[in-house]
């Protein structure tokens, strides 16, 4: 069928790395035959890959890669003699080293852009700026997970892209699943639960501060964060500011987070930048209800304008809190987004998802 390989950073825990392994195993069981190479060793879904993905990882010591950027093009350059295509698995550099890696090759290249790029102007200094738009100009085609994402690479790039295609990330069917049914107020507590990369752009604080004013209205509220990150001692010191350290949970990454969306009665997104955010789907597969900042880039796509769940408007606290206050108080509502999660949960099916990836890629495998 074709040789693929995909370049990543790694495959530390994230909804990106979660799709990837997806999509992954998707196509080796189409008979592809499918290689990663990730530029450190830092591994958090390993038992979902399939055995007959080759990985490959260059560095092990969890240190940036700097002056080592050799040790990864060498890798990459190993593998792509025996491929047919190479695929930068996320935005950034693997786009980088996964264009260089094709064209010494001499093998077509894609990028596959998970973000919103508006994020990146904000991220990224000048110079890496450049550097990535440059990228995408250069590489043989593009696959955006949302529509919003796509018309944020044609901003970012100021040019409109012919050769690149919105295809949805998948979900995979799982019958174990158990649906959740509606608890409060018929409960003692009304649990809610976060799930993401404990980073200032997921916006936990802003959740961490409508969780104190819904305290302070008397409601029993329980928040559980789920994820690592680099800003976890920033969300415990505003845990703390706002006297929440018994209300609060931060149990760290969990790979299998079903315990706890089964036990909660809402996720709460707040997110100021997303691409396609996988923990909705998540959610709503678990016939829980969301609701989640109208922020670029997924959710009001994967909501369907906030037909499947509740948007709220971006850095706004009191929205926030009225959104959850809607969802679990106002009659009849939150059996209705469940109804209707669970209905739109079966557009982002591998059958749906995966036909899409195969026709995209097809046009690029040498023959």
């Amino acid at each position: 069928m074709g040789k693929i390989l995909f370049i990543v950073a790694d495959l530390c825990g994230g909804g990106a790395e979660r799709c990837l392994i997806r999509l992954c195993n998707a196509l080796v069981a189409q008979q592809y035959t499918i290689s990663i190479v990730a530029f450190h060793n830092v591994i958090s879904y390993l038992g979902a890959l399939d055995s007959r993905v080759k990985l490959v990882t260059v560095l092990s010591d969890g240190k940036p890669v700097g002056i080592r950027i050799g040790n990864v093009l060498r890798a990459i350059l190993k593998e792509a003699r025996h491929h047919d295509l190479v695929i930068g698995g996320r935005d950034g550099w693997p786009t980088v080293m996964a264009l260089v890696g094709g064209w010494l090759s001499g093998k077509p290249v894609l990028a596959w852009s998970h973000s919103d790029l508006g994020m990146i102007r904000r991220m990224w200094n000048p110079a890496l700026q450049f550097l990535f738009r440059w990228t995408l100009r250069q590489v043989d085609g593009l696959v955006c997970v949302s529509e919003g994402v796509k018309r944020s690479l044609d901003r970012f790039c100021g040019k409109t892209f012919l050769n690149a295609i919105t295809i949805y990330n998948s979900i995979e069917k799982n019958a174990n699943i158990p649906v959740q049914h509606k608890t409060y107020p018929n409960g003692d507590v009304i649990n809610i639960v976060g799930c993401g990369r404990l980073e200032y752009y997921k916006g936990f604080d802003l959740l961490i501060s409508a969780l104190a004013l819904l305290r302070a209205e008397g409601l029993p509220v329980r928040l559980t964060l789920l994820g690592e990150g680099p800003d976890r001692e920033a969300f415990t010191a505003l845990i703390a500011a706002n006297s929440l350290q018994d209300v609060v949970s931060m149990p760290g990454f969990c790979p299998a987070p079903t315990t706890y969306y089964s036990q909660a009665d809402l996720l709460v997104h707040p997110s100021r930048f997303e691409g396609f955010p996988m923990v909705l789907l998540e959610a709503l597969q678990h016939g829980l209800p969301v609701v989640a900042t109208d922020c670029p880039s997924g959710p009001r796509e994967l909501l369907q304008d906030g037909y499947c769940g509740e948007l709220v408007e971006v850095e706004n606290v009191e929205a926030l809190v009225a959104g959850i206050k809607k969802v679990l108080f106002e009659p009849g509502l939150w059996e209705m987004y469940q109804q209707r999660g669970l209905r739109r949960i079966t557009d982002f099916s591998l059958e749906n998802i995966i036909p899409q990836w195969i026709k995209f890629i097809q046009n690029y495998l040498r023959k």
